[in-house]
């Protein structure tokens, strides 16, 4: 079968073909024709893969000052520009200023994230998280706070964003409203002169 307009030589064996003309071509002109390379692999020749990382995704990070990283021409802040990377690691492993949380009202440390600080932290940064709820109170919904990491963890503050839950009702207001958290936390974080920060994928669990 073939889509009239579909833009792609079908691949058809060639037993399959009538020995006669079709529509005054010639046979061996439709042998030819159907014989050529796919449509796709030429496509592939031609595109580059969009993200081009300096690293592969399994390197050993230790500080993000080591990586050639990519330079944005306008990020969340339009007045600075901001280096954008992507990788696949434990965000307690990766040495940046501030690590951000995703979490409830109540800075709970029971999602993955907060579990990863929770066990990396110990017992010191649960200390400083729960003096931090006690003194502010509970977070906004959408609200970013910031607390100092424990002395042995890797970076030196956590951001924690009460952070939107998903909601396929209402796309957009949710779109917008992680879109607004986004530039909380950097705002909050050029507030507190942080260079570096390292986000997971915010709203993709509970919170």
């Amino acid at each position: 079968m073939v889509v009239p307009g579909g833009g792609v030589l079908p691949s058809i064996n060639a037993k399959l073909i009538p020995k006669q003309d079709i529509i005054g071509v010639p046979v061996q002109q439709v042998k030819k024709a159907v014989t050529k390379k796919p449509f796709k692999k030429v496509i592939e020749k031609k595109v580059k893969h969009p993200l081009s990382l300096p690293f592969p995704l399994n390197a050993n990070i230790t500080h993000l000052s080591e990586l050639n990283l990519r330079k944005a021409n306008k990020g969340m802040l339009p007045e600075k520009p901001i280096k954008l990377i992507v990788l696949q690691a434990d965000i307690t492993d990766v040495a940046v200023d501030a690590i951000c949380h995703p979490t409830n009202g109540t800075l709970y440390l029971g999602g993955q994230v907060g579990s990863a600080i929770s066990r990396v932290g110990g017992e010191e940064v649960r200390k400083i998280i729960q003096e931090v709820h006690l003194k502010n109170g509970n977070l906004a919904q959408n609200s970013v706070d910031i607390s100092y990491a424990s002395k042995n963890m890797k970076c030196k503050h956590i951001i924690h964003v009460h952070s939107p839950s998903w909601s396929a009702s209402d796309q957009i207001t949710k779109i917008n409203e992680l879109t607004q958290v986004v530039k909380n936390i950097l705002t909050l974080a050029e507030k507190n002169n942080l260079k570096s920060i390292a986000l997971p994928s915010i709203s993709s669990g509970g919170y």
